[in-house]
């Protein structure tokens, strides 16, 4: 996590330490991307694939805004919150 790179361990080999805060956020919009593709081509319905998007959306400035500096309150809540959303809408589409 970029938020916990100032408290973790040199020793420990995070994603954001291995490759940098940077390259760690363009890696993190490249999955979502490619995670939209996978709905996209899916066949979800378009409703779906619009309550998804509005997430991605979402989540896509939520990586671009997250930093070292963020509150603990904004990655708990805001964050994954969202990756709770993002399941809820997945299995509601499939019910």
């Amino acid at each position: 996590d970029i938020r916990d790179m100032d408290s973790d361990p040199e020793t420990l080999h995070t994603i954001p330490r291995l490759i940098g805060i940077k390259n760690t956020k363009i890696l993190a919009i490249l999955s979502l991307l490619i995670g939209y593709y996978f709905f996209y081509s899916s066949g979800m319905n378009t409703e779906g694939l619009i309550l998804i998007a509005f997430l991605y959306v979402l989540m896509l400035i939520t990586v671009v805004k997250s930093s070292g500096s963020r509150s603990e309150l904004f990655y708990s809540a805001w964050f994954d919150g969202m990756m709770g959303l993002h399941a809820i809408f997945v299995i509601a589409q499939f019910l």
